[in-house]
């Protein structure tokens, strides 16, 4: 089997992202970067469910996203704060 067991759902992360980041607030830009670095995991998902990749290479996308994502609230809520002032600023 050849991709496409999730609709190529990546594509969509994708090309949402791409929309958003020319905006260049903090906050879009934030949200832009998780979107793609999902896109990955998403992508690496689909390939493996559609047997073009291992386990393995899903796993290591998901850990990656993990340690960058799922752990840094704090630094994420700076960033939320810092860009809601410059918004109120303008």
């Amino acid at each position: 089997m050849s991709g496409g067991a999730l609709d190529y759902f990546y594509y969509k992360l994708e090309e949402i992202a791409d929309k958003i980041a020319p905006e260049y607030t903090l906050l879009e830009e934030l949200t832009a970067e998780l979107l793609l670095d999902l896109a990955e995991v998403m992508k690496e998902l689909e390939w493996w469910r559609s047997g073009d990749s291992s386990y393995d290479d899903f796993a290591k996308a998901f850990m990656k996203f993990a340690k960058k994502w799922l752990k840094n609230w704090n630094e994420i809520e700076k960033l939320i704060k810092k860009d809601k002032q410059l918004q109120e600023d303008k």
